[in-house]
């Protein structure tokens, strides 16, 4: 009898750890090529060609809310999972996918005209395929994430992250243009989804039956509805931008948004996607408390000092780095970056919501982001608001937003506020009073001079204390501790 067969407990445990770690390899591998290539490309591509390609990703909005309809999340979930039910889900997810590939074909001239570029119907297009084979890999990427074979599909992720790479960049040198933004992430799914059914050894058959999708259709259905929320919540400001701005200053935004918030997106899918399946495995209330109090303080330990070092450096680095052709773009990433602060309560909570399917609190909170964020992006639209204006109130609904998980969750699992006052809470103040700082001190700056210099230097010296008190704060060797406890997450 093997070791594994002998402790089963102890196996799940070890799998799930090593699935955080790979999954942290995969996210950091996947920031690294993404700040090369972000480099590389800001270099060759035009603001215009930016705003093109954000307006193509606007006009597949609604087609994105389906690309998983609920059915990922119940194949994790689910005890006992047969067969027939696992074909019948990649049916209804093939087809889904290409019924949602033929309609964006369909209707790109009217999408192109609605924003007004001709250009569109061909990128809409290819974007469509893009969610047909998004809609395809949801079951076998589900099924492995079920097994906790976290590290063959990471090794996948940054093989064909690698391959999208070095497209990109031989592209963009061979002067591709905008379809540089668009063709390497298609060929990374072309290959992704055959590979992913060579490792499963799993060929799948186009069978279904209603009756076969009866044991998860109830986890599904909620799923799917906080899916399409969330989705809206990261893709509904592009629909609404799109169209009311020009492509250049769409442009700005776009990027902006890409160069802060794809990487944070994808670090916190990659974290995610190895605490779900581990909290699933937490069998009692008083274990998954435990595994939250001791995950926030971890994750934020790696954020908070993140997100300030890049709120203060992003006005210097942006034009070094990406040319001075995006200096404008600084403030807004600025704005984005402050939305990482909010990740850490964020990310457990939801992931702990999700392990007991608890859709309640995500489903409020995400129709009343989606809400504010309409209207108000609508109304500075129309009235011709600033670009940055606008990333400033996308980041403050958020805020509203992840203050309802953070206090519904507290409230739900019973996490104590003590003890998030200090991991959590008291950080979180610091640097956003030194954010504000930044922004007071950049405002006199260009307003003031003479005898308010004292107090431009006041403001950066608190600054710098706030930050670097706040670092030290999170470095504690209290906290510094809590790193190693992250290895008994399921342990309860």
């Amino acid at each position: 009898m093997s070791a594994e067969s002998a402790n089963p407990v102890s196996s799940i445990k070890d799998k799930a750890v090593r699935g955080v770690a790979w999954n942290f390899l995969n996210a950091g591998s996947g920031f690294t090529m993404q700040l090369v290539r972000a480099v590389v490309l800001a270099r060759l591509l035009s603001r215009t060609d930016y705003g093109l390609t954000g307006k193509a990703v606007a006009a597949t909005f609604v087609a994105t809310l389906f690309t998983n309809i609920g059915f990922g999340t119940a194949i994790v979930q689910a005890r006992h999972l047969s067969r027939n039910t696992v074909e019948s889900i990649f049916t209804l997810q093939f087809l889904v996918g290409l019924l949602l590939a033929l309609c964006l074909a369909a209707t790109s001239t009217f999408l192109a005209e609605f924003y007004g570029d001709t250009r569109l119907i061909w990128l809409v297009t290819a974007l469509g395929t893009g969610i047909w084979l998004n809609c395809a890999m949801v079951v076998p990427v589900a099924m492995m994430q079920r097994e906790l074979r976290f590290k063959e599909l990471n090794l996948m992720w940054i093989s064909v992250r690698f391959v999208s790479f070095s497209a990109a960049i031989l592209m963009a040198l061979t002067g591709c243009g905008y379809w540089t933004l668009i063709i390497p992430d298609l060929v990374s799914r072309f290959l992704a989804f055959p590979y992913i059914l060579w490792r499963r050894r799993w060929r799948p058959s186009l069978r279904f039956a209603v009756s076969d999708l009866k044991p998860v259709a109830s986890v599904s259905a909620k799923s799917f509805a906080t899916f399409c929320l969330a989705t809206a919540n990261t893709s509904l400001d592009y629909a609404i931008l799109g169209r009311f701005f020009s492509r250049p200053v769409f442009g700005l935004y776009y990027f902006g948004y890409q160069r802060v918030r794809g990487p944070m997106r994808m670090a916190v899918t990659s974290v995610r996607s190895a605490l779900f399946p581990a909290f699933t495995k937490a069998t009692t209330e008083e274990g998954l408390r435990s595994s939250i109090v001791r995950t926030i303080p971890v994750l934020a330990i790696v954020t908070y000092p993140l997100a300030a070092c890049l709120f203060l450096t992003i006005p210097q680095m942006v034009p070094l780095i990406f040319g001075h052709k995006w200096q404008d773009t600084s403030p807004i990433m600025q704005a984005f970056t402050v939305g990482a602060l909010f990740i850490p309560a964020n990310l457990v909570f939801s992931s702990a919501f999700l392990a007991r399917a608890i859709f309640k609190p995500s489903l409020i909170e995400g129709s009343i982001r989606v809400t504010l964020i309409g209207m108000g992006l609508i109304w500075l639209g129309i009235t011709q608001q600033s670009i940055l204006t606008c990333a400033m109130w996308v980041v403050t609904v958020e805020a509203i937003g992840n203050l309802i998980l953070l206090v519904w969750g507290t409230r739900l699992f019973k996490v104590p506020i003590r003890s998030l006052s200090r991991d959590l809470c008291l950080p979180f103040a610091a640097i956003l009073t030194a954010a504000l700082c930044d922004l007071a001190w950049g405002t006199l700056r260009f307003e003031y001079s003479g005898i308010h210099a004292w107090l431009i230097l006041a403001l950066r010296v608190l600054q710098i204390v706030l930050v670097s008190g706040t670092i030290i704060w999170l470095l504690a060797p209290q906290t510094v501790a809590e790193i190693g406890k992250i290895f008994r997450l399921i342990k309860n």
